[in-house]
């Protein structure tokens, strides 16, 4: 599906279980690095971080709905 967008150049679509978690991930490392490039957004070039969903960080319901938790993972990403 990525390819067919042609928004980068053609890369890897295998996608497998990262970590021993139960979601699958694309194996290609080069997608972020190739997305980068394509941005056109100056506000979302201006991102000063390279984090991606907090759900990448956290594997845990609970810890999600934990608002103190939320807020202090809020400054990650401020």
């Amino acid at each position: 599906m990525h390819n067919a967008l042609e928004v980068t150049i053609p890369l890897r679509e295998e996608a497998a279980q990262y970590g021993g978690r139960s979601y699958l991930v694309i194996g290609d490392e080069r997608y972020a690095e190739e997305l980068k490039k394509a941005l056109t957004s100056k506000e979302v070039k201006n991102i000063m971080h390279g984090l991606g969903s907090v759900n990448q960080l956290i594997d845990s319901n609970s810890q999600l709905n934990n608002l103190f938790l939320c807020k202090k993972l809020k400054e990650l990403y401020a």
